[in-house]
């Protein structure tokens, strides 16, 4: 788990990538930058996830990335973003930052890879804690992926065929 010096500045460039984000799409332009800052690089599924999972989440993914207008965006008046962290291992023990997360986390928690930090979040009005949430984005090591509801694709990819491997 990372030391609490670390975990305070992942939040400030999270809550940084999430703000333009939210700019972005308050100027509706989030879809772009969505993609631009958050698109997983294709060793990516391998960081994110257990080896054995990585073709096959990616697979899944692939058309929520394929469609240009798949993005996070505020509806008006949410300027505020609301940022929620849970390791891994929280994400596997349930403890409480991980109850901070939607249920399906329980599901995937056993494929994800080890000594990650996740985020949830939301756009929300000033003074507000309800408002948009999100989730699945996550730190690998230099930069920010977004897995949104990754049980989502688990559950997916467990039904998809092998990949055909290439002559």
């Amino acid at each position: 788990m990372p030391d609490l010096l670390t975990l305070m500045e992942l939040e400030a460039n999270a809550r940084a990538v999430l703000e333009q984000v939210m700019t972005a799409g308050i100027a509706g332009a989030s879809a772009l930058v969505a993609k631009q800052l958050l698109c997983p690089h294709d060793e990516d599924y391998e960081k994110a996830f257990l080896p054995e999972m990585a073709d096959v989440l990616q697979r899944a993914y692939a058309p929520f990335w394929a469609t240009s207008q798949m993005a996070p965006r505020p509806k008006a008046g949410q300027t505020q973003v609301l940022i929620y962290l849970a390791t891994t291992e929280d994400l596997q023990a349930n403890n409480a930052r991980a109850r901070q997360f939607p249920g399906g986390y329980k599901e995937v928690a056993p494929y994800l890879a080890a000594d990650r930090l996740w985020v949830r979040w939301k756009f929300v009005k000033p003074g507000e804690t309800l408002g948009m949430a999100f989730d699945g984005m996550v730190w690998l090591d230099d930069h920010w992926a977004w897995f949104p509801k990754p049980w989502r694709a688990v559950r997916m990819a467990q039904t998809l065929p092998p990949s055909i491997p290439e002559a």
